[in-house]
C-alpha cells in the first residue's frame, strides 16, 4: 500500500498532477471528495465546509494547536467539529489499506503514522499566474486579482498547516519530494513521477 499526499501552491498545477498521476497509477484520488463526505455525514452544506476548512476562517488562527492561544479567540465548536471530522475521514481512508493519492488537507501530517510519500508542488509566481490566466473564465479578472487570490489562498493553507504541524507549510524538510513545475508541463512530469514512485 502506498499513500501519496500532495501539497501544493495555488496555481502550481498540483491538483492536475495528482489527478493525472492517480489515473496513470490506477489508484484512488481524494480531494473534494473528502469535503463531500464530511458534509453528507454532518448534515452541512458543502460550501460551508469548504469555506471553513480551506479559506477565510482559518486565517484568524495563526498559532498551532497545543501552543498558546492567549492572543486569539477560541475556535467555535462547529469549526472544531469539522476539523475533527476531516481528520477522522483521512484516518478512515488510510485504514482501508488501499493505495491512494490525497490532495491537501494536511494529510501528510495527520497520516504520518502511516508513513505516506509526501510531495510538494510549487512554481515561480509568473508561471503560476500564467497557468491561472489560461484557466480563467471571467474576462473581467485581472492579473492583480489572480495574484491577490494566489497569495490569500496560500496564506490560508499555511495557517491551516500550522494548526497541525510544528514546522511550516512548504518547507522542503517536511516532504519526500518537491516538484518545481515552472518550466515543465504536468503531462511531462507524470510518467517520470510514476516510474519513481513505483520503484520505491
Amino acid at each position: 500500500m502506498k499513500i501519496i499526499t500532495i501539497s501544493r501552491e495555488f496555481g502550481s498545477g498540483g491538483r492536475e498532477l495528482a489527478k493525472r498521476l492517480s489515473d496513470a497509477m490506477g489508484i484512488v484520488y481524494y480531494d473534494r471528495e473528502i469535503l463531500t463526505a464530511i458534509a453528507q455525514k454532518g448534515g452541512f452544506h458543502e460550501d460551508y465546509v469548504r469555506e471553513t476548512l480551506e479559506q477565510n476562517y482559518l486565517l484568524q488562527y495563526p498559532l498551532t494547536i497545543g501552543k498558546s492561544f492567549s492572543c486569539v479567540q477560541p475556535i467555535p465548536q462547529t469549526a472544531t467539529d469539522l476539523l475533527i471530522a476531516q481528520r477522522n475521514t483521512l484516518l478512515d481512508i488510510a485504514r482501508k489499506g488501499s493505495s491512494c493519492i490525497i490532495v491537501g488537507r494536511c494529510a501528510d501530517v495527520i497520516l504520518r503514522d502511516y508513513h505516506p510519500l509526501r510531495l510538494f508542488v510549487y512554481a515561480g509566481e509568473q508561471a503560476k499566474l500564467r497557468r491561472c490566466l489560461e484557466r480563467e473564465t471571467d474576462p473581467c479578472t485581472t492579473e492583480k486579482d489572480i495574484l491577490r487570490q494566489m497569495r490569500r489562498i496560500d496564506k490560508a493553507r499555511a495557517s491551516y498547516y500550522r494548526l497541525f504541524a510544528e514546522t511550516g507549510w512548504g518547507q522542503k524538510e517536511n516532504y519526500d519530494l518537491c516538484i518545481n513545475t515552472t518550466h515543465v508541463s504536468i503531462k511531462q512530469i507524470v510518467p517520470l513521477l510514476k516510474g519513481y514512485l513505483e520503484g520505491l
